[in-house]
């Protein structure tokens, strides 16, 4: 409960006793007051887990994959902007992953002949990737049998982002990662999802590659405000890759401006403290520790 009260008095308790008289020995008004509530920086040295996943756009706006101009063309002397767009932005995210382990999806491109939503990114239908040079050489790899196709759809990604984030466990957080091109065909339903994520321990980064229609990005951001009256809070970041990627420090600046904030404004609606994070986080490695030990042999030592 906090108190509307600027000053109070100063009392001594001996001369209270002595003298009947006595009120006060002065009063002390308050003309500015700062509330410290717990700080991202408190529950990530608790012990609170960031983990990643990334999206990738592989629908026909993007251009052919073969041809110059292309967001995802590459030869000998060209990297894709999607190349680059991983290693500048997860590359930033990355560090705060505890295991360096992405799942990584594919979105828009045609699998076997039919169009896929959300398709892990290799072939063997693992979404799994092993630090960003993994997600690289699986993002090079699918361009080989991943065909561009259409609509474009962030709905089945946030969905898939859903389920990770709902079972990840106490103490962990969960950053999407979209890399797209663009306009959005299914306006709706994503707004439905995030509405959905806006109560899980989740952020959505959006970068934007090439130099086409971002207005539907920046109606996904809505800079601190909550998206629609369902939106438990605002969870969305969009980033212009193209408009920061030749100056690394103020990409990493937006990149990760209002990740602190979302985390910690779904700490404090859920009530959650830095201890609450430090106590399980010690649990399971004492978990961890039991499981690691070698146990006894049931058989006889000789």
């Amino acid at each position: 409960m906090i108190s509307t009260q600027t000053n109070c008095e100063l009392i001594n308790e001996k001369y209270k006793k002595k003298k009947k008289s006595y009120k006060n020995s002065g009063q002390i008004y308050f003309t500015k007051a700062t509330v410290f509530e717990e700080t991202f920086l408190e529950y990530f040295t608790a012990g609170l887990e960031l983990n990643l996943m990334i999206a990738l756009d592989f629908t026909v706006s993007n251009g052919n994959l073969f041809f110059p101009g292309s967001l995802h063309f590459e030869d000998e002397k060209t990297v894709s902007e999607y190349a680059q767009a991983i290693t500048a932005v997860a590359n930033i995210i990355a560090p705060y992953d505890s295991d360096c382990v992405f799942p990584t999806y594919t979105f828009g491109g045609m699998i076997d002949q039919k169009t896929n939503h959300c398709a892990p990114i290799h072939r063997n239908g693992s979404a799994l990737c092993e630090g960003i040079d993994g997600v690289l050489e699986a993002y090079r790899e699918a361009k080989k049998w991943v065909k561009l196709s259409t609509p474009t759809y962030f709905a089945p990604i946030l969905e898939e982002g859903i389920r990770l984030g709902s079972w990840a466990g106490f103490g962990k957080y969960l950053i999407i990662l979209i890399i797209t091109d663009g306009v959005i065909d299914d306006m709706k339903e994503t707004i439905q999802q995030i509405e959905r994520a806006s109560s899980l321990p989740i952020s959505i980064i959006i970068v934007g590659v090439g130099d086409d229609d971002f207005r539907s990005m920046d109606e996904l951001d809505s800079d601190g405000k909550k998206l629609t009256e369902k939106t438990e809070r605002d969870i969305v970041q969009f980033v212009p890759f193209r408009k920061y990627s030749h100056h690394p420090t103020e990409l990493a600046a937006v990149t990760l401006k209002e990740i602190p904030t979302q985390v910690d404004e779904f700490m404090k609606i859920r009530g959650v403290k830095p201890e609450h994070i430090r106590a399980a986080h010690h649990q399971q490695q004492q978990q961890q520790q039991q499981q690691q030990q070698p146990q006894p042999s049931s058989h006889p030592p000789f």
